[in-house]
């Protein structure tokens, strides 16, 4: 898919900030794992492969938030909250699907809370309400030290944690992807801000239908079971294997909206409406309507 026009907006506390819309129908705004690339996220594999799948059936809008990509890189206090008011005004969009991956989940959920007249459905994929209990794996407490001492390896081993990715090539495209986007310094300073938040109290205030998708080999199941706790009118499922062609890419074609074919596991789908048009391999497409 060809990449889309970077446009961009400015926050209330003057900010710019970079952002694009891919595709049409309902809008999704995408909560990304962490720092991004507008110029480069369409071109890093397996990536790609998400943001595709998203925009297929829905208007996707991707910012890139303070301190990445082709946003502002230095000059601010790091508020991402800010970024995705000021890219969703931008927008012009009066309801929407916010979709959260990783880093991109406390954003979301405080998002989720503070406007629910925005949200229509909010998927947590892979992520958390606290950062610092997150940090507590043993899996990304083993990471984190290198850091400091060496930024290639630190960030092709988060980038292989927090994903579950079995593709070695694929974690180290992505990680690739976000030296591009972010210093090492820039990342040190968010992280020094996101360790400190903790939105668990906002989750009884969400009120949109809510999925919580986790993979045990990323996220530790305790977490998406406190997300499931706090969210009144959510549900949880693991994400499904894909299906592949044989070069390895993932298959599409027709969906018949059968619960196989739905990304979001078998029981959610019926529930969340039905599903039209053609998908990503077994993963399917994102429901467009409500019930």
């Amino acid at each position: 898919m060809a990449e889309s026009e970077v446009r961009y907006c400015t926050t209330e506390d003057g900010v710019s900030i970079a952002y694009s819309v891919t595709g049409q129908g309902p809008s999704l705004l995408l909560m990304q794992p962490g720092p991004s690339h507008l110029e480069l996220v369409w071109r890093t594999p397996r990536y790609t492969d998400l943001l595709e799948w998203l925009s297929r059936e829905n208007s996707l809008i991707l910012p890139d938030p303070r301190g990445c990509g082709m946003s502002q890189r230095e000059g601010f206090d790091i508020d991402f909250d800010l970024d995705y008011a000021a890219v969703v005004s931008a927008v012009g969009v009066d309801r929407l699907i916010l979709f959260a991956m990783s880093g991109g989940g406390p954003n979301a959920i405080r998002f989720a809370a503070t406007r629910p007249e925005l949200v229509e459905r909010l998927v947590l994929w892979n992520t958390w309400a606290a950062t610092a209990t997150n940090l507590r794996d043993p899996r990304i407490g083993a990471i984190l030290p290198m850091v400091s001492t060496d930024w290639v390896t630190f960030t092709e081993a988060l980038v292989a944690a927090l994903s579950g990715w079995r593709e070695p090539e694929a974690a180290r495209a992505y990680a690739a992807m976000m030296r591009e986007a972010i210093t090492q310094s820039a990342w040190l300073r968010a992280m020094e801000v996101s360790i400190q938040v903790d939105v668990s109290k906002l989750l009884p205030a969400i009120q949109a239908k809510t999925l919580v998708v986790n993979n045990p080999a990323a996220i530790h199941p305790d977490t998406a079971k406190q997300l499931i706790a706090g969210i009144s009118n959510a549900a949880e499922t693991n994400p499904p294997k894909r299906s592949r062609t044989s070069a390895g890419r993932p298959r599409a074609g027709a969906v018949n909206g059968t619960a196989h074919c739905s990304p979001v596991g078998n029981t959610p789908t019926r529930s969340w409406g039905p599903v039209r048009g053609s998908g990503w391999g077994a993963w399917g497409p994102w429901p467009r309507r409500g019930p």
